[in-house]
This record gives C-alpha cells, sequence and structure tokens, in this order.
C-alpha cells in the first residue's frame, strides 16, 4: 500500500521471496510472511483514530508418523498485547 505521495506504508511479503526452492519431502515447505509498517504513519493513524494495537500470532505445525501417512496440520494461535480497543 502506498501514501499520496508514493512512498510505501505497509509492505507485506512471505520471507522466501527470491531464494530458489528445492525440497525433496511431501510436506509444506516451511515458509512465513511479515509485514513493515511505516512507524510515524501507523503511530500517527492510530492515535488519530484513538486505537491500540495489538497481535495474533498463528503457528501453523504439520507431522505425519510414518513417509506413508497424511499430513496432519495444527494451528496455535497466541493474543501478544491485545486490549480492548479503546475509542475516543
Amino acid at each position: 500500500y502506498e501514501a499520496d505521495d508514493g512512498s510505501d506504508i505497509v509492505v507485506f511479503k512471505d520471507w522466501l521471496d527470491g531464494l530458489q526452492e528445492r525440497y525433496e519431502f511431501k510436506m509444506p515447505i516451511p515458509h512465513g510472511h511479515f509485514l513493515l509498517f511505516d512507524k510515524t504513519y501507523l503511530t500517527e493513524k492510530l492515535k488519530s483514530s484513538g486505537y491500540k494495537l495489538g497481535y495474533i500470532l498463528k503457528t501453523s505445525y504439520t507431522s505425519r508418523k510414518y513417509s506413508y501417512d497424511e499430513v496432519k496440520q495444527i494451528d496455535d494461535f497466541k493474543l501478544l498485547n491485545v486490549s480492548t480497543i479503546i475509542t475516543k
């Protein structure tokens, strides 16, 4: 996402972008996503709206007992610094 002046406000990427993938196992390739926010823009936007920011962390685990078993996925969610949204 870009600001009116063309500068980046938010950049969303996978941390494997640009890497050559070689993975011989029949399981999903380990990967993850990240967001980069312009700190000044985000701080001003939150202050002007009267909101606080919290995070939800989702971690997905995959496993199988034997190589011929179906891959099972378990999703785990954690709330980090989440509080009630305070409005003006």
